[in-house]
Formats: structure tokens, C-alpha cells, sequence
């Protein structure tokens, strides 16, 4: 692991996380502590949590869908995937998608902090007497205050009151309890603000990605659309395990991955002493190797002569089990994300319900997107009607 990942300790350098390490063997032994948190059967339990959520947003697509008024997805996605994992890790929404607005300008900031985050890891020590200054989180000057102060206060209402829903931070802080010298409460409180802070921005590019490939292509759209429909989901919000029975679905969410990873940047990793010999080229050891997942993704090589164009249908075919292997859209190995379950959890429901309930038409059908990529990749810049289609 590279001396890039040391600035993945959040708020500051006193917090550290699994993605903060730069030994294998101890991001091993950090992502070993959290684990139980992130597997899908602990996961699964804040299901009606979530649901609450998407009924929120549905509220407020609903009022849209009255007005007339285009409707920003980028925006909403976001709302909702903050307050999804405010629900999943500690009971407690931020209120976002409420409030219909970004409370305290946080997660504009937290967009301002992307790029400034990609390139800190390479100047360390700027890094250190700025944003990762311990001064500045003291001081209560994060540009980020709403979910740190948020996420803060979900931790210190735990500590005296433990018994309520067995959540993420439930089990994190028996962990700590436990074994304290495994899992510091600092560091505990890094773990729950990186999990917090990986969120919100890949879930929403993910939707995005979803809605906006099937808008721009309407015989895949009808397919999907259909698909929905002939299930005869009645539940006012599609549970994972029905969304979880919808194969062409969850074709268009993989190539949606596929044509827009959410994480673009390029994750190095230290070739060993031994050195690495990859595709007939040799690394010699200490070298930095990394590769971004759009390069893997767009290969006609792995991926067929049509790489470069959407076609859910790879995914349903009989090859689908050969591509499978260079999906690297959630990262690959031992540093892969590790919030994997929740984000296909909330993704997949909303997709479902989205798709079932409401009709998106851009504005302007010849405007392409916009996005931002650096770390993470930001769409923005192709607003829709919105039309309710159920119940």
C-alpha cells in the first residue's frame, strides 16, 4: 500500500480507519473489526429503516411530479444515501431528505473536499497543517460540521444509552468494549465517519448512472420497466430480497457500474521485493502500480467489441459468468469496499421502486451529463420531469 491512503484518516490524522493504513497486514486486522458490521445479515435488519427513507423520497419526487417543477437526481440521490447510512450505522437520519436541501452546506463542501482529498494524499504534510489538522476539528471548523457534529452526537447518545436497535455502531461498539487495544474509540469513531463519508456520493453516481443510461435508452428502459411490472410488487417500497429476483434489473445496475465506476481513481498498490511481472512487463520492487476500473471496464478485450457501448444484456448471456471476473466497479482484493452490502442494498431497492413508481424525461434529451471525477466521480447537470406512474 502506498503513503497515499494515510490521508483516509478522518477527521484527522488522530482517526484512523482500515483505508487509512498503509501496511497490508494491519488494514487486514482493522477491516477484520468492522466486519461484522458490513455482512449483509447485520446489514439486512435496518431493511425497514430504509425503507422510511425511500418512502421520503418518493414524498418528494411525488411533489415534484405535481408541480411540474425538473427535478435535480443528483441532489435527491444524495439526501437519501446519507440519510440511508445514518439509519444503517447509528439510528439516526441527518434529515436531508426532510429538510429537502443540504443542511449546513455539507454536502457541497464534502464535494469541494473530493478533488482536495485525491491530491492530499500526495502532499502529506500540507495535508497535516490544514484540513488533517487535530486544530481544525477542535476548533469546529470542518467544512463538513453538519455530519461530523451529526455523527458525534449519534456516538456520545450511544455511550449512555445503549439499548436500542442492534445497528452498525451496536456491534462496533461491543467490539470495543471488548478488545479496546484492537479497537480504540478514536479509532471507532474514524471507522463510523469514513462509512458515513463513502456513502453518499457512490450511491448517488450509482442511481444516477442507472436512471440516466435507461432514459437515453428506451427499448432497455421498456425491458426493465416490464420486468418490474410482471413481478407485481405491491409492497410500497420493494424489498431487497423482491429487487433481488429481478435479473434484467440488476443487469442495467451492473452496466451502469460498468460505463460509470463511482470510484474512477486509480488505487495504487507496492509492487513486493520479489517483483511483479504483469501482462510481459516487469515491475521492479517499490514501484507504484494502479490502473483506473473505466480502463478495465471499457477494455475490448475483457469485455467484447461493443465495451464502449451500454448493453445490459452482456450481463444475462452466456458469457456473463466470463466478464464477471473483471468487475472491479467496488474494487478488487483485500482493500475492496467494504460497504459493499449497504450500498446494494439501498441501491437495489431504489432502483426497483423508482423504476415501478415514477417515469424521469430530461428536460432537454440531447444534453448529456456533466460530471467531476477524481477520487470519486460526481455527476451533475441533466435535470428531469418527473411523471408518478403508481400508486
Amino acid at each position: 500500500m502506498t503513503e497515499w491512503y494515510s490521508v483516509m484518516s478522518l477527521p484527522d490524522t488522530r482517526y484512523q480507519t482500515p483505508m487509512s493504513a498503509t501496511d497490508p497486514k494491519e488494514q487486514v486486522r482493522r477491516t477484520k473489526n468492522l466486519a461484522a458490521g458490513f455482512a449483509l445479515s447485520h446489514v439486512i435488519k435496518s431493511e425497514p429503516y430504509i425503507d422510511d427513507c425511500i418512502r421520503l423520497l418518493k414524498k418528494q419526487l411525488s411533489s415534484f411530479a405535481a408541480s411540474g417543477q425538473p427535478v435535480h437526481l443528483d441532489e435527491w440521490f444524495n439526501y437519501m444515501a446519507f440519510d440511508v447510512i445514518g439509519e444503517v450505522v447509528f439510528s439516526q437520519r441527518f434529515g436531508f431528505l426532510e429538510a429537502g436541501k443540504d443542511l449546513g452546506g455539507s454536502i457541497a463542501n464534502s464535494r469541494l473536499l473530493v478533488p482536495y482529498v485525491t491530491m492530499a494524499g500526495f502532499f502529506k504534510r500540507l495535508h497535516r497543517l490544514t484540513v488533517g489538522n487535530p486544530l481544525i476539528t477542535d476548533w469546529n471548523l470542518m467544512p463538513t460540521q453538519h455530519i461530523l457534529d451529526t455523527t458525534l452526537r449519534a456516538l456520545e447518545a450511544r455511550k449512555r444509552n445503549a439499548d436500542v436497535r442492534e445497528d452498525i455502531l451496536s456491534l462496533w461498539l461491543k467490539q470495543h468494549e471488548r478488545y479496546p487495544e484492537k479497537l480504540s474509540e478514536k479509532e471507532l469513531h474514524g471507522c463510523v465517519n469514513m462509512t458515513v463519508g463513502a456513502a453518499s456520493d457512490t450511491v448517488s453516481a450509482s442511481l444516477q448512472s442507472f436512471f440516466y443510461h435507461l432514459i437515453r435508452h428506451p427499448d432497455y428502459l421498456a425491458i426493465a420497466k416490464k420486468e418490474v411490472a410482471d413481478a407485481e410488487l405491491t409492497d410500497d417500497v420493494v424489498s431487497f430480497a423482491d429487487a433481488s429476483k429481478l435479473p434484467f434489473l440488476q443487469a442495467c445496475l451492473k452496466e451502469g457500474w460498468r460505463m460509470f465506476p463511482p470510484v474512477p481513481f486509480g488505487l495504487a498498490r507496492v509492487v513486493p521485493a520479489t517483483g511483479v511481472t504483469i501482462g510481459g512487463r516487469y515491475f521492479k520492487p517499490g514501484t507504484k502500480l494502479s490502473v483506473n476500473p473505466r480502463v478495465i471496464h471499457y477494455s475490448r478485450e475483457l469485455f467484447g467489441e461493443d465495451a464502449y457501448v451500454y448493453n445490459p444484456c452482456r450481463w444475462t448471456g452466456p458469457g456473463a459468468k466470463d466478464i464477471e471476473k473483471n468487475f472491479v466497479a467496488f474494487g478488487a482484493g483485500y482493500n475492496s469496499c467494504q460497504g459493499r452490502n449497504i450500498a446494494q442494498l439501498e441501491i437495489y431497492k431504489a432502483a426497483a421502486t423508482l423504476l415501478r413508481d415514477f417515469d424521469f424525461k430530461q428536460i432537454d434529451p440531447s444534453q448529456e451529463w456533466k460530471y467531476e471525477a477524481s477520487f470519486a466521480a460526481l455527476p451533475y447537470g441533466w435535470p428531469c420531469h418527473v411523471i408518478a406512474t403508481h400508486g
